[in-house]
């Protein structure tokens, strides 16, 4: 396998989720490709994680569920396995594009298609980041697979959603039975043109500031908060929602992830600080399930003055979510972020989520692959439904005494 000039010494990235399945799944392929004493066999350094080729090529082993990993790189050649399994899809992406300074390089992904890298790979396929070339494969072609492997998977998901993406190697575009369509989540371009129609007068971007500083009447810091911090932890859900005086409800940031408590409660006194100089009243709302007593200590500690409420979560996800995805059917709710960027991975939950536990879902298999969780979208729920409490908490009709009751 000649990989480069002897001249021109190639530095490529090898780039998988995790440690593991990187080096389970790519590094050590590409060692089989030659016999065990071929004198082409490259070397692999498993503490530099670094791959050296005799002519001088070297390929960095680098895991994208630490995108920060990646600073500092320079690569010509790339090559990137299951990119639809990555947490922080965006944020990778962004450095990733950072990281390709050299000539003219070249990206390979290598995946089976899932709907949170939908954008990504639609933007890909306009060429946006330059000329993409797609391959796709059926499942039927791969000749290695045993034929009663590929008989029963053919028996049971022929005609489904998941056969199109595993069987034929196609596009899913939406996952049926979510809660959330993505032409109901506005945008900042949404809010330009309705807030202009509402005034009468043109409105620019440059002028949302002062627009949140004097028609917010409230702002929901919503916290989901996870107890531990390490690789097989829940993210923190931190999303800021708020209301205007026009009935108009507003994400203006999702400032979650994978935080210790005092990293999280830190975040939540800096966000209480910034919305408490918008003159509006300001309510820290926490997710008090698993956390108990801690949440409160943890906030009072690094801000004594905090006023917070806990909430309970008494009822199943989808009843809690269904008012608020009403909110959005309306149209009357926004995410305030110049592009998508900030809030895509909370829209990509909101757009995955059905409601049903992963056993119960209608593609089980889909799901249960799914490495994420709803951390951000509880956040969003608790801060719309505490928003919106009179639309979202419908009053109860009292009874009526049987003798005003007329049969007649």
């Amino acid at each position: 396998m000649q990989v480069a000039k002897a001249d021109h010494p190639l530095k490529i990235g090898i780039i998988g989720d995790v440690y593991l399945e990187t080096e389970d799944k790519m590094v050590k392929p590409i060692l089989d490709l030659y016999a065990p004493k071929d004198p082409m066999r490259p070397k692999y350094n498993v503490k530099e994680q670094k791959i050296t080729w005799s002519n001088g090529c070297v390929a960095y082993v680098v895991q994208a569920e630490s995108p920060k990993k990646l600073r500092g790189y320079n690569f010509e050649v790339v090559w990137i396995d299951e990119i639809a399994k990555f947490q922080y899809l965006e944020e990778f992406w962004n450095q990733l594009l950072q990281c390709v300074r050299i000539g003219v390089p070249k990206i390979m992904i290598s995946t089976t298609q899932q709907i949170r890298s939908n954008r990504l790979i639609k933007e890909l396929k306009a060429g946006i980041y330059g000329k993409c070339v797609i391959t796709t494969g059926r499942q039927s072609e791969n000749l290695e697979l045993n034929a009663e492997f590929r008989e029963i998977n053919l028996r049971k998901w022929k005609g489904t959603r998941f056969g199109v993406q595993e069987l034929d190697g196609g596009m899913i575009e939406e996952l049926s039975g979510t809660l959330w369509d993505p032409k109901t989540i506005k945008h900042l371009d949404d809010f330009v043109i309705d807030e202009a129609n509402r005034s009468k007068q043109a409105f620019d971007t440059v002028l949302l500031s002062d627009f949140l500083h004097s028609k917010l009447i409230e702002v929901v810091i919503a916290i989901d908060p996870a107890v531990t911090k390490n690789m097989l932890s829940d993210e923190t859900g931190i999303v800021i929602c708020a209301r205007d005086k026009f009935g108009r409800g507003f994400v203006l940031e999702d400032r979650s992830g994978k935080y210790t408590p005092n990293q999280w409660a830190t975040i939540i006194a800096e966000l209480y600080n910034k919305y408490r100089e918008y003159n509006v009243k300001v309510t820290v709302l926490a997710e008090v399930n698993n956390g108990g007593d801690l949440v409160s200590a943890a906030l009072h500690q690094v801000l004594p003055q905090i006023k917070m409420q806990e909430i309970r979560a008494n009822k199943g996800k989808l009843l809690r979510a269904e008012p608020v995805g009403t909110l959005y059917e309306r149209g009357i709710i926004y995410h305030l972020a110049r592009g998508n960027g900030r809030f895509e991975q909370l829209e990509d939950q909101m757009v995955n989520f059905t409601g049903y536990e992963p056993q119960k879902a209608d593609q089980e298999v889909v799901e249960i692959e799914r490495l994420d969780h709803d951390d951000r979208l509880d956040a969003l729920v608790y801060g719309m439904r505490y928003l919106f409490s009179e639309e979202c908490n419908p009053r109860k009709i009292g009874y009526i005494p049987f003798k005003f009751l007329n049969f007649q």
